[in-house]
């Protein structure tokens, strides 16, 4: 088998371990690895705003909105407008969001953060390399992606469970691909 199979089968077993660990995580506790790290980022903190959310798991504030939004209608998380600047909006977790986190597995991501943080910075350097090479070689380098381990759209308008949803993640993108 010549090198450039050898990659072929390497990006596969990637994407295929990224769709196994999504549908796993979905299956333990009905989010995706998105909603699941807003969750995080809510109950790792008392209240923030969408906008610091957003910070925190580096997506838009647009996403973000679209996530916080389902996990409400979860009750994963309450919203409310700040008392003394209504145009901030509040965000904390419940009861349930708290305990869904806390007897939530780890991802495939917290695998990958945690062994690539224990390899040497050389070996970091080295796997990063490799793969912003990979990303150039696909013409991908300049696609605009989350930092998070996922396939697909980031979020989701709509009831994910039917999956009859739209795609809302980069909608310039999404529209001249289809």
């Amino acid at each position: 088998m010549d090198s450039y199979q050898q990659l072929l089968i390497a990006l596969r077993r990637i994407n295929k371990a990224t769709d196994i660990g999504a549908k796993r995580l979905a299956k333990d506790t009905g989010l995706t690895t998105p909603q699941l790290h807003t969750l995080q980022a809510v109950s790792d903190a008392t209240s923030l705003t969408v906008g610091e959310v957003a910070r925190a798991i580096n997506l838009t504030l647009a996403t973000t909105t679209s996530i916080i939004n389902g996990l409400e209608r979860k009750g994963l998380l309450d919203k409310h407008r700040d008392v003394s600047d209504k145009r901030r909006v509040i965000v904390s977790s419940t009861i349930a969001g708290n305990k869904l986190i806390q007897d939530a597995p780890k991802t495939l991501q917290d695998l990958l953060e945690r062994r690539f943080g224990e390899l040497e910075t050389w070996e970091q350097s080295f796997v990063l390399a490799a793969l912003q090479r990979v990303a150039m070689l696909l013409d991908a380098a300049d696609i605009d992606a989350a930092p998070l381990l996922h396939t697909g759209a980031i979020e989701r308008i709509g009831d994910n469970s039917t999956g009859n949803a739209v795609d809302n993640v980069y909608p310039a993108q999404a529209a001249g691909s289809k």
